[in-house]
């Protein structure tokens, strides 16, 4: 929301790692990681020109059929790459898109991908605030985009302002109330009368009476520099402020829960402010001070502007839509108490058909939190698939069948995947297709060159953010990333101990260990086969795992090798192997 504004105090040179991600825009961080991607431009009825972002289908899919559509839209300050900054199997745009749906994701006026306009407009830009997005934009986006699909309605995500603005539409509109399906509401806000944190501070400030006055003055965009957003990404990759740069999130979200993936922070921060009028934070700070949802209050003005002394209200007690909440008991920003007190007892019991509360999850974690997928993506596309009988076939994969192991990306051969194809499917079948991303991640930061140390910390981090479902899950995702770690210090090392300092190649042209996990190993590199054998068994050293009733092997390692490529490459035949 407001990220930025705090991080911008803490700019500075750095070396960190510079991740792609951070310099890419939505649409390049989209096609990035293998899935279609399409900008369309929508003109609202005022003149704005807003950018939406549209992932067709999933990355192992085809156009071939007439798919469910989804909207997903952001919150303040906010855009549409809110949804994609995380790995994969993390991002709701991508999650979405596997799963089976048309997805596409908005952008509202005065963000990152809405501050064009027709040139009658250009004068009074940045003259607006949620109201005009209620009014103009959010309308526009739907009708452009069911207009695309020639569909008559869709399902719609919305998270903070991007559940407000749909609140208030609904409440004022019948007709475009037939065009959304389902709403579903993350971190919903409809007051914020309890606010806490850095979000409190900079609303008090907005609301004091000298603010007021010497704001109103101005029509202002506020945001930072294009040129300053990398940099603070790059910032927030070096080891040294790290930490400082989440501590600024959890001040302004909420605390920390656990659900931060560290080797994203320098993505999500360069993507994390995208802009919007001071107009519209003025109409957050009347927000708090008035207690309700209403249009801006113009003071004396509101007589020409509304014909009545105070702004009219947004009633959302007349909303006629299925709506589910989802909200956390952390939240700094949509605070719990707030719901309960102005969204809960407003709502039709009729339409309110699910309200979920989490004991641990702040603001930001509906978009960015390692639990998201499994807590709110999937249940929505479980709640929307039970409706659509004919829509059976492509749900988010959780199954040992779901991801084949041709499409399985971990390990450097045949023999290794299908090892690592096992032990996973084995132990915890339903993180298949998660694991599968890591790798995807690993291999990609490998191919841009980005080191060993921050390559096995991305895969490692990816790993260990994942929910596991069991003890044994545990252990088996602790030992993959064991093993990728022993083998690419051992390839590396290797690599230097087998070329002379007069053959020192620069690093931007070393091939080892680049590609499919060190499937590409150029003839300079070919001794390191050997020391691959070395670093099997040091995994399996590791391991600590018995195999009783199998009796190939001189001891526990060789036993655990044995077994593991058997069951992999003939596991019908493990039953004549054993004698």
């Amino acid at each position: 929301m407001l990220l930025g504004i705090l991080l911008s105090l803490l700019v500075f040179q750095t070396h960190a790692a510079d991740d792609p991600e951070v310099k890419m825009d939505t649409i390049e961080i989209i096609k990035r990681w293998g899935y279609p991607a399409e900008r369309v431009d929508v003109t609202t009825a005022d003149g704005y020109v807003l950018e939406l972002h549209h992932i067709p289908h999933g990355r192992n899919a085809t156009k071939a059929r007439k798919r469910p559509v989804i909207f997903l839209q952001h919150g303040l300050e906010c855009d549409s790459s809110n949804w994609i900054v995380n790995l994969p199997h993390q991002s709701a745009g991508f999650v979405f898109a596997d799963a089976g749906f048309d997805v596409w994701m908005g952008n509202v006026r005065g963000n990152t991908y809405g501050r064009k306009s027709l040139k009658t407009m250009e004068k009074n830009f940045w003259d607006f605030s949620f109201d005009e997005h209620i009014r103009y934009d959010l309308p526009a986006m739907i009708d452009a985009v069911l207009k695309r699909t020639r569909q008559d309605s869709l399902y719609y995500v919305g998270h903070s302002q991007g559940t407000l603005i749909m609140f208030a539409k609904l409440s004022q509109d019948p007709q475009f109330a037939k065009k959304i399906k389902k709403f579903f509401a993350l971190a919903p806000v409809n007051t914020i009368n309890y606010i806490t944190g850095f979000g409190d501070m900079i609303i008090s400030a907005i609301n004091k009476k000298v603010f007021r006055t010497l704001l109103s003055k101005f029509d202002l965009e506020i945001d930072l520099p294009d040129f300053v957003k990398p940099w603070t990404g790059i910032l927030c990759g070096n080891w040294m402020i790290s930490s400082l740069c989440a501590k600024s999130m959890h001040w302004l979200a909420g605390p920390n829960t656990d659900q931060l993936n560290r080797t994203r922070l320098p993505v999500i921060v360069s993507h994390g402010t995208a802009g919007t009028s001071l107009k519209n934070m003025r109409h957050w700070g009347q927000l708090k001070k008035s207690g309700k949802l209403q249009m801006f209050d113009y003071g004396d003005e509101n007589f020409s502007k509304y014909k009545m002394a105070t702004p009219p209200f947004y009633d959302i007690s007349k909303v006629n839509v299925d709506t589910y909440l989802y909200w956390g008991d952390m939240d700094n920003l949509a605070d719990k108490q707030d719901i309960r007190e102005s969204i809960l007892p407003w709502i039709s019991r009729h339409i309110l058909k699910g309200n979920t509360e989490f004991p641990d999850f702040n603001h930001m974690d509906f978009i960015w939190g390692s639990r998201a997928t499994e807590k709110i993506y999937k249940p929505i596309v479980d709640i929307i698939s039970t409706l659509l009988f004919v829509f059976t076939a492509a749900l988010i994969p959780t199954s040992v069948e779901s991801v084949s192991i041709s499409a399985f990306q971990c390990g450097a051969n045949e023999i290794s995947t299908s090892l690592a194809y096992d032990m996973v499917s084995s132990d915890c079948p339903t993180l298949l297709y998660q694991i599968n991303d890591c790798c995807r991640a690993h291999d990609l930061c490998y191919d841009e060159q980005r080191g060993r140390d921050f390559c096995d910390g991305v895969f490692c981090e990816c790993l260990l953010s994942t929910p596991p479902y069991s003890e044994e899950c545990d252990t088996t995702l602790w030992l993959i990333c064991t093993t990728v770690e022993t083998l690419d210090l051992i390839i590396i090392s290797a690599a230097a101990l087998l070329t002379t300092p007069t053959e020192y190649i620069p690093v931007a042209e070393f091939e080892c260990g680049t590609g499919r996990f060190h499937r590409i190993v150029p003839p300079c590199c070919i001794t390191v086969f050997a020391i691959l054998s070395a670093a099997v068994l040091l995994t399996a050293a590791a391991q600590f795992v018995s195999f009783p009733e199998f009796k190939c092997g001189t001891n526990k390692i060789t036993t655990a090798i044995a077994y593991r490529t058997a069951k992999a490459t003939c596991s019908t035949q493990l039953d004549e192997l054993n004698p």
